[in-house]
């Protein structure tokens, strides 16, 4: 029996990381290089494959990679450039038991389960919040946090980041699970 279902979305991971080192969004990239958004979006969530039935890299493939300074085969290695889903989400149920697992070692498993459940108990976040939380997670020091959250002082940075785990933990107890030791 299962007790979570959990949603997540299939997009390519290489592209995905590339445009975040040069864009803080994907909307943003798409403004800056001229890309059209929705393309950009089909290609990332893979509705259109990067290469053509021949074999050839899709104009717009080549404008993102040159954008990105990279070859093609960085972004679509073998045959993920030719790849087309159905489906640009996918769903799946897990009981406890799976979900406890995240106390385990840090297993790829793990980190999945984990990324999967703090995206769910962050969807009220303000962007500022989520900020916040990401520099929680990455070892960011108030001081540093503050300067990233508009120069704010450290006093504010440290009650951002509270208000933020607060709001997530309340999530993570509407599902019976111990924020805490989902971090671990």
């Amino acid at each position: 029996m299962s007790d979570f279902n959990l949603k997540f979305s299939v997009r390519n991971a290489r592209l995905l990381r590339a445009i975040r080192r040069d864009s803080p969004t994907v909307a943003e990239f798409a403004r800056k290089y001229d890309i059209i958004y929705q393309i950009l979006i089909h290609l990332l969530n893979f509705k259109v494959p990067a290469k053509g039935k021949r074999g050839y890299w899709s104009k717009t493939a080549l404008k993102i990679v040159d954008a990105l300074n990279v070859n093609p085969e960085d972004i679509w290695p073998n045959e993920l450039g030719e790849i087309k889903a159905k489906k640009s989400t996918a769903e799946m149920e897990v009981g406890i038991e799976e979900v406890a697992q995240i106390r385990g070692g840090d297993t790829p498993e793990r980190q999945f389960m984990q990324r999967q459940l703090l995206a769910r108990w962050s969807k009220n976040l303000t962007p500022r919040e989520l900020l916040a939380v990401s520099h929680e997670l990455n070892g960011i020091t108030f001081e540093e946090s503050g300067a990233e959250l508009n120069g704010v002082t450290r006093e504010r940075a440290r009650q951002i980041r509270m208000e933020a785990f607060r709001k997530m933990k309340r999530q993570a107890d509407i599902d019976g699970v111990n924020l805490s030791e989902v971090l671990g």
